[in-house]
């Protein structure tokens, strides 16, 4: 939907092994910091930015790519649960069984992972709610 983040957000949720997702965000972090590194290298690369420091203060500040990642998360998880695992009918039985599949998603073929994205959507709405005062 437009965000920077949300090809960033996509592949998190969508295409990593459990061993590189953390639940309290800290893998996560370091793939938003190289990603918004690479970013910043490029705006100057480019020409969009004299620096990286102009790039990260004034262009894409490392904080909106983070809002940017956590609406894009939040909209993957709303597609996963209404439409992706209603579709496979998910369970613990369907993830096994879809386990070996090179044609699916990591959150349709990996119970770690599926419990990765609502333990990680939860603690999104949360956040926001404690933003939201």
């Amino acid at each position: 939907f437009g965000l920077a983040a949300t090809d960033v957000a996509h592949h998190i949720v969508a295409a990593l092994d459990a061993s590189c997702l953390s639940h309290d965000g800290t893998a996560e972090a370091r793939l938003l910091d190289a990603y918004h590194a690479a970013l910043l290298r490029a705006l100057v690369e480019f020409g969009v930015a004299k620096s990286e420091g102009e790039a990260a203060a004034s262009i894409f500040p490392r904080e909106t790519l983070q809002l940017q990642y956590e609406s894009a998360v939040l909209d993957m998880c709303r597609t996963v649960f209404a439409y992706h695992w209603d579709r496979i009918k998910a369970c613990p039985e369907v993830l096994a069984k879809n386990a070996t599949s090179l044609a699916r998603n990591s959150y349709n073929k990996s119970l770690p992972v599926a419990r990765w994205v609502v333990a990680t959507c939860n603690a999104l709405l949360q956040r926001r709610q404690e933003r939201a005062g």
